[in-house]
């Protein structure tokens, strides 16, 4: 075990004040805030910190507001050593007096390691109902006034030469493959994680993609349904989704994994950066609401969806990725 998972993400806007009320009608707990920025923080101590698009510490590798750093926590002083040591083979890296280290993909999509504390998690979603199988029936639900996201489960991001990327990120970083879209993309995992997905690097060449590397969006976990459904709708009522009325489908889906590699009963995804955002099972593929928010404070998309494991089934396999024609084997879980 090395990286646990995503230690910080670091937003760089036009707009901090803007940005910083985004993720506080969002649920995160604010740490700090100042003329510079804002630092926010989930119940297992991953954080967004919000700079200015100047101020964020690392070369602008893509145009306008996003995430545009992610710092990976890892478990040990040795593991990170280790990891640095590796890296530093063959290119820079940077070390702050805190002993972060920064550096890069060979295509230049930064990257940070921290030693971090992640504080566990402990949910108890509420029962739910299926046809034939009543679990909650005459029982109260929690109560909630706004969903409080306990994890910062994975950012994605899009990449000019994805299977390169991925390599990188295996060979270097020890994440591990979790499963492959043909021609779009490739979902990894951190080796200290349970999660299907840390990351997952979209082909930037493949369809509905800019054709050059950017952030495309973070995933936060909260308890269960009920949560998703009362984030979305606080966020309503602050005044980011103007107009519920406009839901349709297209262009806010995000595809899950296929049933062979892995499960997922729902993930909700906000889609914030689209004049017809909407917010969408990707169980069904149908839309559950959505608005007509004409620009994003905080870059891409920003997404809610519930705790409930991945069930992680294939253990060993060999996948052809895409054109490239490089078989790469998973490794055991």
């Amino acid at each position: 075990m090395a990286i646990l998972g995503i230690e910080s993400l670091v937003y760089g806007v036009d707009d901090i004040d803007r940005c910083s009320r985004f993720w506080n009608d969002f649920g995160l707990l604010e740490k700090a805030r100042g003329p510079n920025g804002s630092v926010f923080e989930t119940v297992s101590a991953s954080r967004v910190i919000v700079r200015d698009r100047a101020d964020c510490g690392v070369p602008e590798w893509f145009e306008g507001d996003g995430g545009k750093l992610v710092v990976w926590g890892v478990d040990t002083a040795d593991n990170l050593e280790r990891l640095v040591d590796g890296l530093a083979r063959d290119r820079e890296v940077r070390r702050d007096l805190d002993g972060t280290a920064y550096s890069a993909t060979d295509e230049g999509i930064p990257f940070g390691l921290r030693i971090w504390n992640k504080r566990p998690v402990v949910s108890q979603p509420d029962r739910v109902n299926a046809p034939g199988n009543i679990q909650r029936l005459n029982l109260h639900r929690k109560w909630r006034r706004r969903a409080i996201p306990k994890t910062l489960s994975h950012i994605v991001l899009s990449t000019a030469d994805y299977v390169g990327t991925y390599e990188f990120y295996r060979d270097r970083l020890g994440f591990r493959l979790s499963d492959h879209s043909r021609g779009l993309g490739v979902f990894m995992r951190a080796d200290g994680t349970n999660e299907h997905h840390s990351i997952f690097w979209l082909n930037a060449n493949g369809p509905f993609v800019k054709g050059k590397p950017t952030f495309q969006h973070a995933a936060f976990g909260v308890e269960d349904i009920d949560e998703v459904m009362i984030g979305v709708g606080r966020m309503g009522e602050r005044g980011w989704f103007k107009d519920l009325r406009k839901a349709g489908g297209g262009s806010g889906a995000i595809a899950s994994p296929p049933p062979s590699i892995a499960t997922s009963p729902i993930r909700m995804v906000a889609r914030p950066n689209t004049p017809a955002t909407r917010i969408i099972s990707t169980t069904t593929g149908f839309p559950v609401c959505g608005s007509g928010s004409s620009e994003p404070p905080c870059g891409p998309t920003i997404g809610l969806r519930s705790m409930d494991r991945w069930m992680i089934i294939g253990t060993c396999s060999s996948i052809r990725m895409g054109n490239r024609s490089r078989n790469i084997a998973r490794k055991s879980v």
